[in-house]
């Protein structure tokens, strides 16, 4: 409205007697009214103009803000949606670690029990032959003498005992070899408890009396033949041939560790 006073009033001022009708390029007008009507019409038009083009300046000004808040709002929101995928990709990497590490653990843990598993056993082996008293009394151990071979230094042909020089599982087995008509009674013994027996009683001739045993061995346990009651064993004196050497036995071997 300021705008419009002012250019009214330059109007009026180049509209005055003295500042017009001297000129030789006055516009002829029926008269001063006629004139001064007109030059306010112009004015008003141009007042029209200025606000159309101030409301417009203003509706630019106002989609140009919307536009900058709505950029400022899609900025923030891929910041936000930025942080949420590394946030989730930080935490599916730890994850991936966690479960890399777990993987290996048991990759090791398997290599390490295949390993164990198929472990070569170490060769422990004995047999031995021909017992020291043929007539054991009950509570004694049966001694073999004569040893065949004695991989891992376990058995004593001395005393008779077998002692375990690792841990596992053992097989132990024994034979004996009556007199004619005489009884044999004989046990395997671990650890000072009967594990297995074998007897032989009321019949004729040389007959065999024969026990195994499976067992769990630690290192430094002790296995032995225990007699049982009175035995009258025959060495194979009586015996011809291959028999002579091979008919009372005792022997033990390592399995498994």
């Amino acid at each position: 409205m300021q705008r419009a006073c002012a250019v009214f009033v330059l109007l009026l001022a180049m509209s005055a007697p003295g500042a017009t009708r001297g000129a030789s390029l006055e516009p002829r007008y029926k008269s001063e009214f006629t004139y001064d009507e007109q030059l306010l019409e112009k004015m008003i038009r141009m007042e029209a103009e200025m606000d159309k083009w101030e409301t417009r300046m203003n509706e630019q000004l106002g989609q140009l803000t919307s536009l900058r808040e709505h950029i400022d709002h899609l900025m923030k929101t891929e910041d936000s949606r930025l942080e949420l995928i590394q946030d989730a990709f930080v935490e599916s990497r730890n994850n991936l670690t966690t479960l890399q590490s777990r993987a290996d653990g048991q990759v090791q843990q398997l290599l390490e029990k295949i390993k164990k598993e198929t472990a070569t056993t170490p060769n422990i082996l004995f047999k031995a032959r021909r017992v020291k008293n043929e007539t054991p009394s009950a509570g004694e151990i049966i001694v073999f003498e004569d040893v065949l071979y004695n991989h891992g230094s376990g058995y004593d042909r001395s005393s008779g005992v077998f002692i375990a020089p690792i841990g596992g599982t053992y097989l132990f087995t024994a034979r004996l070899l009556s007199q004619s008509g005489g009884s044999v009674f004989f046990e395997i013994n671990v650890n000072g408890s009967m594990n297995s027996n074998g007897a032989l009683y009321g019949h004729q001739g040389h007959s065999y009396a024969s026990a195994d045993s499976v067992v769990r061995l630690l290192h430094g346990e002790r296995v032995i033949i225990k007699s049982l009651y009175l035995n009258t064993i025959d060495n194979g004196s009586r015996l011809y041939g291959a028999l002579a050497s091979q008919s009372n036995e005792f022997t033990g071997v390592l399995l498994h560790v």
